[in-house]
Parts: C-alpha cells; structure tokens; sequence
C-alpha cells in the first residue's frame, strides 16, 4: 500500500467535483479513468451509508458545505490551504504494472483511510471531534482521502509530519507493526550520533590509522642528528688523560718560549709542522 500526500488546496467544492467526475481519461479533464465515482467512508459511518444525491443520481456536492462547517467556526482563511489531499493506492510492479496487493472492498478501502487519518493525527481513533474527512473510489486500484484542517470543536489543525506518518501508516496496513524498519529522515541519525558524542559527517567515514608520534628520545635524537649534520666538521677531541699518556712533551714554561719536543706523540697533537717549502719567482 503506497499512501501519497498531494498538494493542499482552498477550495473542497472544487476538488470534490472532480472526484466525483465520471469518464474516460483525457475527457473532461480526467488524467485518469473515473469509473463509478462512489462515496466510500467519512467521519459520519452515516452519510456514507446514505449519501446526498443530486436527480441525476450523482453525489450532491453540498457535501462541501458539512466539510467546511468547522472551517467556518474556527475562522480560517481558505487561503492558507485547508484543504488536504491523499491518495492511497495499491502497490504495483513497476516494471510490468501487475498489482502486487489484492483487491479490496470498499469496506477494507474505508478502514484503511481511517487508519492512515489516525497515524497522520488528522483524525485518531475514538476522538469524535477529529477532522472532518470523506474517501472517494472512482478506480479499483486506489482511494482519494479528502479532510479540512480543523477540528469539529473549532480548533486549527497542522499535520506534523504526515509525509512519515503517512509511511508508517503505509507500512502498518501492509504488515500490521507500527512502525517500519526503515532508514530515518535525513539528519536524524547525524543528530543522533552527534548526541551520543560519536563522529558525524566525513569524520565518521572509515580512514587509516593516524602515523604514530615520536616519543620525547625519538625526537630528541633526531634533532640531535640535524644539528650535527649542519655543523662543520672538528678533530676529534683526546681526553687529558690519553693525550698525557702518549705526550713527552714538557710543559710550556710561564714567561718563555715553548721547549722542544722530547718524544713522539701517538696522537698526534705536538709534532712540529713541516717545514714550508721555499719558492723562487719564476720557479
């Protein structure tokens, strides 16, 4: 069952009048075929039972005037859209047309527009100043629901909601549980999620792990080895203990030149430099 919720409207004459229009489509200005327009359930079990006739037989549509009785008391303009429209048609195969729900009564057609009134909150069930509301058949496949957004006892009504609401309805006829198993309107789950404090949006996609941090001796190593690398380069320094182990050569006296090397150096330090080689001009 596919419950669809049309556009409001400010005129119930109007649209009653083409509901109840009878002919082929593409006559009349039927986008479909109308065939045996009938009145098959209401607010009043009532009216429906003996609905006004016109001398032709048709439905009288003074019906427009009980429906825009509580509009008149609560005061609305009809320029606000009071009127609401939905359509309740049987599932098909979208490929081949086939019918994939069976055919109803107009009994069972009844009882499923008051359901779908109920769960959009239109109309609830044992409430007996709901809005005022008629189903009309005119095809075997689907029902027109029509409603006038104000409360028998003169107060506005606002649908909140009804397009979810008129799913669940959707899904309650089908299946009989209240609710369906499906994906919540958009948003619902990120505000959801936000709530519980877990990532939304592109945080919450999967991504690879995040590159580990260096410790505080990882990092302090390399910058170690950065500053090394940009200082220019020294001979290595010889401890005082090994440059005296391998040095003969006797301390420098306080006021006077430096004494001769008695020894060799292993390591180095106090050999004398080589002598410069003199040179000639032109040489």
């Amino acid at each position: 069952m596919i419950g669809k919720v049309c556009r409001r409207g400010s005129d119930v004459r109007r649209l009653l009048g083409y509901l109840f229009r009878g002919g082929r489509a593409g006559t009349s200005g039927l986008a479909s075929d109308h065939l045996d327009p009938r009145l098959v359930g209401g607010w009043d079990p009532e009216l429906v039972a003996a609905p006004p006739r016109t001398g032709h037989g048709g439905v009288d549509l003074q019906l427009a005037g009980l429906l825009n009785a509580p509009l008149t008391l609560a005061e609305v303009d009809p320029s606000s859209g009071p009127v609401y429209h939905l359509a309740v048609s049987a599932a098909k195969d979208p490929r081949t047309g086939a019918l994939l729900d069976p055919l109803l009564t107009d009994a069972q057609w009844a009882d499923i527009a008051a359901t779908y009134l109920d769960q959009i909150g239109l109309a609830p069930a044992g409430d007996p100043d709901g809005v005022r509301w008629v189903a009309v058949r005119h095809a075997e496949d689907h029902i027109h629901v029509v409603a006038t957004l104000a409360r028998q006892d003169g107060r506005r009504v606002w649908p909140h909601r009804d397009y979810a609401q008129s799913r669940h309805a959707s899904h309650l006829v089908a299946t009989g549980s209240p609710r369906p198993p499906a994906t919540p309107p958009a948003g619902t789950k990120q505000r959801a999620r936000a709530r519980a404090g877990a990532p939304t949006g592109a945080t919450a996609r999967a991504r690879p792990a995040a590159r580990p941090s260096a410790g505080p001796r990882q990092r302090d190593t390399l910058r170690a080895r950065v500053w090394l690398a940009g200082t220019p380069r020294r001979r290595p320094e010889v401890s005082s203990a090994a440059t005296a182990a391998t040095c003969s050569r006797p301390s420098p006296a306080a006021n006077g030149p430096p004494p001769a090397p008695t020894g060799t150096c292993s390591a180095g330090l106090c050999a004398p430099p080589p002598p410069r080689r003199a040179t000639c001009p032109g040489s």
